[in-house]
């Protein structure tokens, strides 16, 4: 049980671990800066504070067939998106960018 235990718990934290505190737009529009939570610990890993995109690279990456489904409650890519979706029990949405790997946990509130 214990196992069980650590095991969701590292699996949790590797999301957590691009948790978003910041979005940032730059003045000519075309690019944005991810300005990520947990600057502490990101800094003691040697990781990057923070991330800067073109806007064209935050689209999400290839699905079915060769490629699996991309898990996880996803960023809402259409607006007027349904609200409803904000209340329910998982903290954060996750946006895929480029590949697989790569996602940013964003707050649902």
């Amino acid at each position: 049980m214990l196992v069980i235990a650590f095991y969701r718990m590292i699996k949790y934290s590797r999301r957590t671990n691009h948790m978003v505190h910041q979005i940032l737009l730059d003045p000519t529009g075309t690019e944005l800066t991810f300005v990520f939570k947990n600057q502490f610990a990101r800094k003691m890993r040697q990781d990057a504070v923070e991330r800067t995109l073109m806007i064209s690279n935050l689209a999400n990456p290839p699905q079915h067939g060769e490629y699996r489904d991309l898990v996880g409650d996803l960023f809402p890519e259409e607006y007027p998106f349904d609200y409803s979706r904000i209340f329910d029990y998982r903290y954060f949405w996750l946006k895929y960018y480029i590949s697989q790997r790569n996602l940013f946990a964003i707050a649902k509130k």
